[in-house]
């Protein structure tokens, strides 16, 4: 630009400059050198490591369970061990979700967190699904029987049960079908309204829930509006992927339910039977720590009532505060949380990174307490523990949701694009052209012009692939990134 401004009289126009560099760097002698040159050797490393990784994380017990506190090691022992079949990615969900509606509406963490959480296993049918369910049914019940919900049959049935216990836990079989129920564009109103419910309940954790205002609430056949005090509801549900996903609509995304949720996502392949399995009753550790939270509970109720009576102090929770060192880290999350949103490929992974710190809040306190019943606040190693598990949650299910996604006219032609591209990339050790991907992957051949360049346009501003012209006058090659294998 700056020689064309200097030495060509009139100065050619911008737009004239900008092609005759680009041609130059396409044909010109010595141009191509100087264009900065990709590392493939890192891409194919990349690649090769992501795919050890993979088999590690199903040899193992799964991703990031090797910090997890003593107590949870022992709730995943026994879900184990009295398992037919033993799911790795099933144990930190099985963990979580039972110590987290043991402690829901009892404690409270930094920025309102309390632990109840919306934790779904999914995976293939006779996995280890049910043994999850039923571990944590038997943990809750070990601390309080009546925290155990049924599933709900209307947005009344979610509120009878809250009001019945605030901290109700609804542990769910094939919740894929029974979403399938909920998210129906048919469905009846009083089933619709239980996603809106649950949806709502998730953050009135501390605060009181409004109940309806019916016509008539006076009277015999009246009924009077029924409020709920800080209402902390958990959900733990199983499901297969393909049940789940056939369900569910772009607007569960958008309105804010499918970010609540914690999907924990087990391979396509059932894992080998447990042939040492047996039925045995719960650790001691476990039995020794639910009386250690209820004895502090107990404790705390009886310091608060001592102070002053009446509903204002019924359900003051036990503040466990972030330590200071936390905080910190919290704060610098929080700022790269907004900052990818706002760089995010799509509206999709914008607003799936929605509750992230969120979850993340919910999960450290979890962690902390279940460390330690006494805890009194929440480490920064807790935080940067409970940050991998969500991320790496969020990140699967963003994934998936790109190849299940229901109304989405790209998505699975982009999960089946990506996976060709780094498969003949990988196999051959260079760029892959568009003739190529087109004899190799025939959803793309058969897929109309605009869908195609759609796709590719998708995929690059996510920066999972990067977009090259080749030798040859008007064709386009193809390489994955680093952060395509991640």
């Amino acid at each position: 630009m700056a020689e064309n401004q200097a030495k060509c009289i009139p100065p050619l126009l911008d737009n004239e400059v900008r092609a005759i560099a680009n041609s130059a760097q396409r044909n010109s002698n010595g141009a191509k050198e100087r264009v900065e040159v990709p590392d493939h050797a890192a891409i194919i490393a990349a690649a090769r490591d992501a795919d050890q990784n993979a088999k590690d994380s199903e040899a193992k017990s799964g991703p990031h369970d090797r910090h997890l506190p003593s107590l949870m090691s022992a709730i995943a022992d026994y879900y184990s061990a009295t398992s037919r079949n033993v799911q790795p990615a099933f144990v930190l969900a099985t963990a979580l979700a039972a110590c987290g509606a043991v402690l829901a509406r009892d404690f409270k963490g930094a920025n309102g967190a309390h632990t109840n959480l919306y934790c779904i296993a999914m995976g293939p049918t006779a996995c280890g699904k049910e043994n999850a369910l039923d571990t944590v049914k038997k943990v809750v019940a070990s601390y309080d029987a009546q925290r155990l919900a049924g599933a709900p049959t209307s947005d009344g049935g979610v509120l009878a049960a809250m009001q019945r216990n605030p901290a109700s836990s609804y542990v769910i079989d094939e919740i894929g079908e029974y979403l399938k129920s909920v998210f129906d564009k048919k469905a009846a109103s009083y089933q619709a309204k239980i996603g809106t419910v649950w949806m709502e309940l998730y953050t009135k954790a501390g605060k009181k829930y409004i109940g309806r205002e019916y016509a008539r609430q006076t009277g015999r056949d009246g009924r009077p509006r029924e409020d709920i005090e800080s209402p902390c509801p958990s959900i733990f549900g199983a499901t297969t992927a393909t049940t789940f996903y056939s369900g569910m609509q772009a607007g569960e995304v958008s309105s804010g339910f499918l970010p609540r949720l914690m999907v924990f996502r087990a391979p396509d392949r059932i894992p080998p039977p447990n042939l040492h399995f047996n039925e045995a009753e719960i650790p001691e550790e476990v039995v020794t720590w639910t009386k250690a939270i209820a004895e502090r509970v107990a404790a705390h109720r009886a310091q608060i009532s001592a102070v002053g009576s009446g509903a204002q102090t019924a359900y003051l929770p036990i503040d466990v505060p972030y330590s200071a060192e936390a905080k910190g880290l919290v704060n610098a999350e929080m700022i790269r949380i907004v900052d990818r949103r706002n760089s995010a490929a799509d509206q999709l992974e914008s607003d799936m990174l929605s509750r992230v710190i969120e979850n993340a809040g919910r999960v450290a306190l979890t962690l902390a307490l279940a460390a330690d019943a006494s805890a009194v606040e929440v480490s920064a190693a807790c935080f940067v523990h409970a940050f991998e598990i969500v991320s790496a949650s969020t990140d699967t299910f963003i994934a998936d949701l790109r190849a299940n996604l229901f109304d989405s006219t790209s998505a699975m032609l982009e999960t089946k694009v990506l996976a060709q591209i780094k498969r003949l990339y990988v196999e051959h050790c260079k760029p892959v052209s568009d003739g190529v991907l087109s004899n190799r992957c025939r959803p793309y051949k058969s897929a109309r012009f605009s869908d195609k360049k759609a796709t590719i346009e998708s995929l690059a501003r996510q920066g999972k692939i990067v977009v090259e012209t080749g030798r040859n006058g008007g064709s386009v090659n193809y390489y994955p990134t680093e952060h395509s294998f991640h």
